[in-house]
């Protein structure tokens, strides 16, 4: 499916670039509209239902029935693995530890077939690009292999640091 045809189908997308759309809609209500097996990759972040300004708190067993519907489209789906998003401030606990982090749980639909394009995201910044072992070069020359810890720093937006709207820089 071109992403023409989902434009058709979604109409127009919160942002859009060459190969990529992003919708700001209700899940449900897009994947209704869309064929199966039409999207290779879906980023989400669904409602916590802890009363963000930006969504509406159920009652927990209608949270969890809406789980359920939003989950039963995408599946079955295989983890793969927990990324963790590591950020350096946060709120601050006086009866817990200060969260610091992000989960990313990584599914595929067919665990033996999928498609994971490492070279394309290895970290150049290798610190001993000429380790040998035996005598053949250790490490890989395009670079090392990302871990499953991922550090994004906070950049505020201008002089006011608890301005509403917040970026985080994702590449260097």
């Amino acid at each position: 499916m071109l992403l023409t045809d989902i434009v058709n189908l979604l109409g127009k997308p919160y942002f859009q670039a060459s190969n990529c759309l992003i919708y700001q809609m209700d899940c449900l209500e897009a994947m209704s509209k869309l064929p199966d097996e039409c999207v290779n990759l879906t980023v989400t972040s669904p409602p916590y239902n802890i009363g963000k300004e930006y969504e509406k708190t159920l009652p927990l067993d209608k949270y969890l029935n809406w789980c359920e519907s939003w989950i039963s489209e995408n599946i079955p789906f295989y983890l793969i693995q927990e990324v963790i998003w590591h950020y350096g401030a946060g709120v601050a606990g006086s009866k817990f530890f200060s969260p610091r982090n992000e989960k990313f749980l990584w599914y595929v639909k067919n665990h033996k077939d999928y498609t994971f394009n490492l070279d394309d995201v290895r970290d150049p910044n290798v610190k001993y690009p000429n380790q040998k072992k035996n005598g053949k070069i250790k490490v890989n020359p395009q670079g090392k292999n990302p871990t499953d810890v991922w550090e994004f720093p906070k950049v505020t937006s201008g002089k006011n640091r608890a301005s509403k709207e917040r970026i985080r820089r994702l590449l260097p």
